[in-house]
């Protein structure tokens, strides 16, 4: 960068520094581009209303639940902020290739510092639901831009003899842990693996969190207290 020396100190413009700053990985797309597109053939585009810091989503199968966060993941490294993977029945080994089919390279985000992966179910296998919220907090200690884009996906069979009263009860302090913190918050459930009880739980699921987000129709619904949209 362009700097003039003043004594013992380098003076150099303000816009030269942010000029200088980290281009997005990933550039605009064209407001037809689809964001993502799931193995099945459906394409998902990430609402721009969906910016909740703690947003509950239920798609129709895995594979939705893979398309919509590499739409959430392309939206934030298009927002130019770091972001974090946390895995709960999902292998973290598998992840470049099942986003790959949605066309978004995981790695090289990875490689750029972008998005930290990490794994959810063995934090709460080893510490329980404090070990795993404090994967999200620690996330947001080590962020470097304004706002965390932080997704997982869990499924009450990865909470063990607890079931979905421990995965409730995981929703709930991390809810309470992202209160007032600069983070837009995703968390994708797989509908098949809500078998037992499905209203009551997705119930219990939306007043968790501070947005619901459906997967229907090849489209994205968002809902807010004052506003319903879809997109």
């Amino acid at each position: 960068m362009p700097a003039i020396k003043i004594g013992k100190e380098w003076r150099i413009a303000s816009e030269d520094i942010r000029s200088s700053a980290k281009p997005p990985i990933i550039k605009s797309l064209p407001p037809d581009h689809p964001v993502a597109a799931s193995a099945s053939g459906s394409s998902i585009r990430w609402s721009s209303r969906a910016t909740d810091r703690h947003s509950v989503a239920f798609c129709p199968q895995a594979a939705d639940v893979y398309a919509l966060e590499a739409a959430f993941f392309r939206a934030g490294a298009e927002a130019n902020c770091q972001m974090m993977k946390g895995c709960w029945w999902q292998r973290p080994a598998e992840l470049a290739e099942r986003y790959a089919d949605s066309d978004l390279d995981i790695e090289e985000l990875e490689r750029e510092g972008y998005l930290t992966v990490v794994d959810l179910q063995a934090a709460y296998q080893s510490g329980g639901s404090r070990a795993a919220v404090g994967l999200w907090q620690q996330a947001l200690a080590d962020c470097q831009t304004a706002t965390l884009w932080a997704a997982g996906s869990p499924a009450p069979q990865c909470f063990s003899q607890g079931g979905t009263a421990a995965m409730l009860d995981f929703e709930a302090q991390l809810d309470r842990a992202l209160t007032n913190q600069p983070i837009v918050g995703l968390c994708s459930y797989n509908l098949a693996d809500l078998t037992t009880g499905a209203y009551l739980l997705i119930t219990a699921l939306a007043r968790r969190h501070s947005s619901l987000l459906l997967v229907a129709d090849d489209q994205l619904l968002s809902f807010s207290p004052n506003e319903t949209s879809a997109e």
